[in-house]
């Protein structure tokens, strides 16, 4: 029998995105006329696996997604307090991820802001409740040292990670305070939003780079 050349799969590359950018987009390489094959060749056990597969994946997705996000913004709090200088001390949270989450945020939004963004140092030392990822550093302290930096709004930021069995994630939250009068004038909590991912460390920054979008469009 003379071989089927009526079959030439064309390679079909598309991208998925979700509202709200709850989850990153993903891309993927498929064929055109991948169900085609399998049958002309009597493969249906292949054909199962397959839908199997994006069965999985789809749930796997909606795992992903279902992380709340908070964003909250205070628009004419943030015009008012005319910041010229914003003043982001170390992230708390895992030491494993403070420093280079820290550093991570700094850059990105200085990239994003016409205002002076001054990295600090850590405010308090390293404690249990720290190092589990738990409160964010006491306002006052953040305050005092805003002031000496020059500053007219103060970020803190925390993040933390979670990782059971085959699922893992990061989060990262952040408040923008008014220097001047303590008020909370923006803050923002994001999960990583990445259906797949390698260690903690890559959600962490994931989520981090996220919140840092946030703090930038309502620092602009």
């Amino acid at each position: 029998m003379a071989p089927n050349n009526s079959f030439k799969p064309n390679l079909l590359r598309y991208g998925k995105s979700v509202a709200e950018k709850a989850c990153h987009a993903f891309a993927s390489t498929t064929q055109v006329g991948l169900t085609q094959a399998l049958y002309l060749t009597g493969e249906r056990v292949v054909m199962r696996k397959l839908l199997t597969a994006i069965s999985v994946l789809a749930l796997l997705s909606l795992a992903a997604c279902s992380n709340p996000s908070i964003v909250r913004v205070k628009s004419d709090q943030i015009a008012a307090a005319a910041i010229r200088t914003v003043y982001v001390p170390r992230f708390e949270g895992n030491p494993e991820f403070v420093e280079e989450s820290t550093d991570m945020f700094v850059s990105e939004l200085e990239t994003r802001i016409s205002a002076k963004v001054v990295q600090g140092a850590s405010l308090r030392l390293e404690g249990p409740d720290i190092a589990s990822g738990g409160n964010i550093a006491d306002t006052d302290y953040a305050i005092a040292a805003a002031k000496r930096a020059g500053a007219q709004a103060v970020i803190l930021g925390k993040v933390t990670s979670h990782k059971d069995g085959a699922t893992l994630n990061g989060f990262a939250t952040v408040r923008i305070i008014d220097v001047n009068n303590g008020n909370v004038i923006a803050s923002f909590h994001r999960p990583s939003g990445k259906l797949m991912a390698w260690s903690e460390h890559q959600t962490v920054m994931a989520a981090v780079q996220r919140v840092a979008e946030d703090a930038a469009k309502a620092l602009r």
